[in-house]
């Protein structure tokens, strides 16, 4: 069974998911406000609600985050209403490109990476830079589901209600507008001349243009995360950006050629377990010498990742006394939670004898599989057709 790497040291002050560093020079309007702080503060609310109210209904969102004194971490990524996700990730040196595709998380990195989110050394190297079906809590990020416009809308309401140093409510109450916590709102000038209201949200802050119509700049806000090792911990800041047509198109060419690798995807399954029996080893009179072995899988039924096959790949050592060594190998496929049968077979050159002679032979092997998932690839290209189309209607 596998078992999670963790992933050692990380740059100080790491942060959550997301946040582009764009208040690095902000500073205080001189002389605002003037109109009493209730109605400063009460402009700021309404600003905050009018561009949570504007982000839940976009179609589709660019989120970055870049961490404060770590220039290399980051994280940029797209996430359309219905969940559907294409971006990169670099976080603790390593890069990851993730998509989510008819609901299931993919992602594509190298082999040193996965062996540090838990894959056995023979998956690392058959993982490597390729597309494989993960399960977010395995990542610590699940964008399709928690990162969707709506979503994070909602996770904003939610920190909104919340008093700081307060234990967060599981969901905000519906029949009320989010009520700013109480903190101090300020009024910043960002580093591109940009006027924003930083409100208190929870333990948080989130920016939010002061110009109308008010927009979602950025926020600290935790989002994204999930499982015991989040991918980026709290800290950083978030930016939102709206997707024009030629990005989106770009987007979407990005989810097609994904598609297209996905045929004979990967599965990162940390519980899966491989059986064998305890074999036989027939020797034949000439010389040849054949391994068997009854191989059994166990795979929780009701598992959310999806598994088509299993790869299973057998490696017999065989060594005959006075007659060497020879190697030999099977590989099958295997359904989840079945048994197969394995074999193969070496032969050893025998001197001639005019008497009968005995060498004894010994063999050991050893199993590997790899879990595969077989998605309905042309099914998958017609939805990301259809879901563009959609989107171009609503931009």
């Amino acid at each position: 069974m596998m078992t999670r790497v963790g992933r050692g040291m990380r740059a100080a002050a790491v942060a959550a998911v997301f946040g582009l560093a764009v208040t690095a020079c902000e500073s205080p309007v001189p002389g605002s406000p003037t109109a009493g702080e209730d109605q400063f503060e009460y402009a700021a609310q309404q600003a905050f609600d009018q561009a949570v109210s504007a982000l839940a209904s976009r179609p589709v969102m660019r989120y970055t985050s870049t961490v404060a004194g770590a220039t290399d971490e980051k994280i940029s990524i797209a996430v359309t209403k219905s969940g559907s996700v294409y971006g990169t990730s670099n976080v603790d040196g390593r890069k990851m490109t993730l998509a989510v595709l008819g609901g299931k998380l993919y992602v594509r990195t190298d082999k040193k990476a996965w062996g540090q989110l838990g894959a056995k050394p023979s998956e690392a190297k058959e993982f490597a830079n390729r597309f494989v079906v993960t399960d977010p809590e395995d990542v610590g990020f699940d964008p399709g589901t928690l990162l969707t416009p709506q979503k994070v809308a909602d996770r904003l309401k939610d920190e909104a209600t919340t008093e700081p140093g307060e234990e967060r409510a599981p969901s905000p109450p519906s029949s009320t507008e989010p009520q700013l916590s109480r903190g101090k709102v300020e009024r910043l000038k960002l580093d591109d001349g940009t006027e924003v209201y930083r409100v208190p949200v929870g333990d948080y802050t989130a920016d939010v243009t002061v110009s109308k119509p008010h927009t979602l700049v950025s926020t600290n806000v935790p989002l994204g995360q999930t499982g015991s090792d989040p991918l980026v911990p709290s800290g950083a800041r978030t930016s939102f950006d709206d997707v024009g047509e030629n990005q989106l198109r770009t987007l979407f060419k990005s989810l097609s050629n994904a598609v297209k690798g996905l045929r004979n995807a990967g599965v990162l399954v940390p519980n899966f377990q491989l059986r064998q029996g305890s074999g036989k080893l027939d020797c034949a009179v000439g010389g040849k010498c054949t391994a068997k072995v009854k191989v059994s899988n166990s795979y929780p039924s009701g598992a959310e990742l999806p598994v088509t096959q299993f790869d299973v790949k057998l490696n017999v050592t065989m060594v005959a006394t006075g007659l060497g060594t020879k190697r030999c190998s099977d590989s099958a496929g295997m359904r989840p939670n079945s048994s197969i049968s394995m074999s193969c077979s070496a032969n050893f050159n025998l001197a001639p004898s005019y008497t009968p002679r005995s060498y004894p032979v010994r063999a050991t092997w050893a199993i590997s599989a790899t879990a595969k998932y077989k998605p309905q690839v042309a099914k998958l290209r017609a939805a990301v057709d259809r879901e563009l189309d959609d989107l171009l209607d609503e931009i």
